[in-house]
């Protein structure tokens, strides 16, 4: 794949390479003050803050999922510092065996092609809303 020219490129290219396995390249779009916040609805929600904070809470999804994978099903712009993505996270529980298929929307600040802070929404007109965005 070509280098990212745009937060666009970042954001798409990051769920493919996590698809892939490919957490270094990943982790390497970070900003070094990264903030990454579940969805404040899920049980144990937290704040993530840091790049390592943030590459261990990545990775943990390998540790407590398999055949996992997010599926894009759409992008966009929000102004010239925001990115919004609609995916679904697809996964079978490691011990549980439970299949997963959620909605999962995700807002994006960037900076220099980095990521500065993500929201996590189960919501996507919550989403959109946070985005600045009519429902």
């Amino acid at each position: 794949m070509a280098e990212p020219r745009t937060n666009l490129d970042v954001v798409r290219e990051g769920y493919d390479h996590f698809n892939a396995g490919d957490m270094g390249w990943l982790f390497d779009t970070l900003a070094p003050e990264v903030v990454w916040e579940d969805e404040a609805k899920m049980p144990d929600s937290r704040v993530y803050r840091g790049r390592e904070d943030v590459e261990r809470y990545l990775g943990s999804f390998f540790r407590h999922w398999e055949k996992l994978r997010w599926e894009v099903e759409e992008v966009q712009e929000v102004g010239d510092d925001q990115v919004l993505s609609f995916v679904r996270f697809v996964a079978t529980g490691r011990v549980s065996g439970a299949e997963v298929n959620a909605e999962i929307a995700h807002l994006y600040e960037m900076r220099d092609l980095k990521v500065l802070r993500v929201q996590t929404f189960f919501d996507r007109a919550a989403a959109r809303g946070a985005a600045g965005l009519q429902g």
